[in-house]
């Protein structure tokens, strides 16, 4: 099965920084679950912020389902590839659920009809009907994750790519999140520290420190390398 994410020697630096990722190479097949671990400062957020074209590397080249991101496909990339925020205030900014939610499916052109019974439809399986009137800003930490999430998936992107998503939840909603997040089919790419998560949600892990890849294999044998982990300060 051919790659549906290839990324070839990407590297990139902020302007006020050293290179934060160096000579990335990876390739992800469409149904894949990939964990993205290592410690702070390793390149995690900046690798996804790649791939929904929120940020453009200058070195190396990522495709997506066979397409070269660039400046001139950003709409098209960010309709293949969802991308939830670590924090879930970095997304929602409407007055109203239903507002934040709806966002996205109007920019595409969806029929009001259609977008309410989309709405109704997933806040009844997160759980949440009856929210469509409330303030994000207003909800507990993983009812806005949810909500997030939920104007994420309502777009039906065929990549879903989630920065640190049970961060700060507490045991409780880090438990329904999660299995929210595993219950969701497609291709998904998640990165974080919990390393419980990322057991439970993947089937293959890359280790990054210092913007490199250092290992990458089966999420099991990464996880059960203590020797591994270790060295890059994840335990």
């Amino acid at each position: 099965m051919s790659s549906l994410i290839t990324i070839k020697d990407l590297s990139f630096k902020y302007p006020d920084s050293d290179l934060v990722l160096e000579g990335i190479n990876l390739d992800i097949k469409k149904g894949d679950s990939v964990g993205i671990i290592g410690p702070n400062g390793a390149g995690k957020s900046t690798l996804l912020l790649h791939l929904n074209a929120t940020l453009i590397g200058k070195t190396g080249e990522i495709t997506i389902d066979g397409i070269s991101i660039n400046r001139h496909n950003l709409k098209t990339i960010r309709q293949k590839v969802g991308m939830v925020f670590q924090n879930p205030d970095d997304q929602l900014f409407m007055a109203t659920v239903f507002d934040d939610i709806a966002f996205g499916l109007l920019n595409v052109g969806i029929e009001e009809l259609q977008i309410k019974e989309r709405i109704t439809s997933i806040l009844a399986h997160f759980g949440l009907s009856g929210f469509e009137g409330k303030s994000p800003h207003h909800l507990s930490l993983g009812e806005k994750k949810k909500i997030a999430l939920a104007g994420i998936l309502v777009m039906n992107p065929e990549i879903l790519v989630l920065d640190e998503p049970t961060i700060s939840l507490d045991p409780r909603a880090r438990r329904e999140f999660i299995e929210l997040i595993h219950n969701i089919p497609g291709t998904k790419i998640i990165a974080g520290h919990d390393l419980d998560m990322i057991q439970k949600l993947t089937q293959r892990t890359v280790i990054m420190n210092k913007g490199k890849i250092i290992a990458h294999g089966p999420t099991q044998e990464i996880i059960q390398n203590q020797q591994l982990l270790f060295a890059n300060r994840l335990i």
